[in-house]
């Protein structure tokens, strides 16, 4: 399509991005087809497409389902070029993820041998997702095309909302292998968080997140930290552009600006009363679970604090010094200026009400409770039944072995309790898509059970959000083998 304005076929017209790139298409002169599937006529009103400007004289739009492969045969006739944004789009879970995958790829082929059929089609842009590079376990900063998502690591991290990101993963690697086997010119476009205006009835699900701090949703808040963003505009013009260009192959990422919210930034919106100025202090020891869920959740909120280490083995926790802040010679204790708080619980939720940023708690009253209750059966009902003062107590007066049973018994009776009590809201994490204080405090009181020899697969539940933790780069930094004072 070099220079040429010959008729495009976009797929999935009624989309964000598709209907957006169909204005844009026009704009630029040339004739245009998109397809929508046949439900839309009596769903939503088309008007939107068919109003804009040029589209009376050079829009055509014909029905097509990715159900249906054979559906975009007429679509695709006599085109020169298609760009296929269509997708099944499932983050609730409505759908087993084999059955949005199939209908993905299945769809995707039916199209690429729509375009050979035609003989007309000299280019293929098949749009892709972020989500098909980003979703795996090689820590690094940066990805670029090269990468690929983890099919397993999906599965094992994101039971529920995973089948988007496995869909477009094994969708784009599909339509990759069949152009290169049959001769398809076909270049796949890796636009990441898409942000901008749009034509489209329904409020595009980007860019709903994007305004989720100028509309109070805290639980989104997450959803923006550090996240790459590319305007809709320039993804518009990024396929055009790899339309009119062959000599660009392979696979190519679209993004533009990386979004970073700050403290200061997220107190103007919350109104948060702290000074951003004030230096969190945080008075640890490497091993302490309760210390690891502070540092946990620091990192989590994006605060900067001094580590101060206590060695516990060395009794350093007696010194007047650390006595003046905690009475009870335990770690850890937080320093905020003028304000002193010891004890993780406390910790956390003194951080929530100052620190408002990344939410420890959920607006939802009901998962609210949740994440309370499952922090408190943690920090009341487990933890301290294990701590090293008490279980030496034991050993003492009763033998090793008794030790050893009384630490098993009283995990395993709260990690049951847990597993019933997460059951019907787990998801990649305790109770959902985020991260929350249940996960806070469940992350490190799993990780420290391997000393007791407690069998993880009578916990299929916390076992598999484990998993989703051992991901997450605030929780690794925050584990003991990275603290200062570690003695590994």
């Amino acid at each position: 399509m070099e220079g040429g304005k010959g008729t495009v076929c976009v797929t999935g017209g009624t989309g964000f991005v598709a209907s957006w790139l169909i204005m844009k298409l026009l704009e630029h002169g040339s004739s245009v087809r998109t397809t929508v599937r046949a439900a839309s006529e009596h769903n939503r009103d088309l008007s939107f497409l068919r109003n804009l400007p040029g589209a009376s004289e050079r829009l055509q739009i014909l029905y097509a389902d990715l159900s249906d492969p054979d559906s975009f045969d007429a679509a695709i006739e006599g085109c020169s070029g298609v760009l296929h944004i269509a997708t099944p789009i499932d983050f609730e879970g409505r759908e087993p993820e084999e059955v949005v995958t199939k209908r993905a790829i299945n769809g995707t082929i039916g199209i690429l041998k729509a375009c050979l059929k035609a003989k007309t089609v000299k280019r293929v842009v098949y749009t892709s997702s972020a989500s098909a590079v980003v979703f795996n376990e090689k820590n690094v900063d940066i990805m670029d095309e090269t990468f690929w998502s983890d099919v397993d690591f999906i599965r094992k991290t994101m039971p529920i909302v995973g089948s988007y990101m496995i869909s477009k993963t094994l969708t784009e690697k599909a339509a990759l292998e069949f152009a290169e086997e049959h001769g398809l010119d076909l270049v796949t476009l890796i636009p990441s968080f898409i942000v901008g205006p749009f034509i489209c009835p329904k409020f595009a699900g980007s860019v709903r997140v994007a305004l989720a701090m100028v509309r109070g949703n805290k639980e989104e808040y997450s959803s923006l930290l550090n996240t790459s963003m590319v305007h809709v505009d320039d993804v518009a013009r990024a396929h055009i552009f790899l339309l009119k260009h062959p000599g660009v192959k392979g696979r190519l990422q679209c993004r533009q600006n990386i979004a970073v919210i700050n403290q200061r930034g997220t107190e103007k919106v919350t109104g948060n009363s702290s000074s951003s100025s004030s230096k969190l202090i945080l008075y640890s020891y490497w091993q302490s679970s309760c210390s690891w869920r502070v540092r946990f959740a620091l990192n989590l909120k994006g605060l900067s604090y001094e580590y101060k280490a206590v060695n516990l083995s060395k009794g350093e926790q007696f010194n007047p010094e650390f006595e003046k802040l905690n009475p009870l010679h335990y770690v850890p204790v937080l320093v905020d200026d003028n304000v002193v708080v010891s004890d993780s619980y406390a910790i956390l939720l003194y951080l929530e009400e100052n620190y408002p940023q990344k939410p420890l708690l959920p607006a939802d009253p009901q998962l609210r409770a949740l994440n309370l209750q499952a922090a408190s059966i943690v920090n009341s009902s487990i933890q301290p039944l294990h701590m090293l003062s008490l279980l030496k107590y034991i050993e003492e007066k009763f033998g090793p072995e008794e030790q050893i049973l009384w630490a098993q018994s009283n995990i395993e009776k709260g990690f049951l309790a847990l597993e019933k009590l997460l059951k019907n809201y787990v998801s990649r994490y305790a109770t959902g898509e985020y991260v929350y204080m249940a996960d806070v405090f469940l992350a490190p009181q799993i990780a420290v059970v391997n000393r007791f020899n407690i069998d993880m697969s009578k916990f299929p539940t916390l076992s598999r959000i484990y998993e989703s933790y051992k991901a997450l780069p605030d929780f690794l930094a925050s584990s003991p083998e990275r603290q200062p004072d570690a003695v590994c």
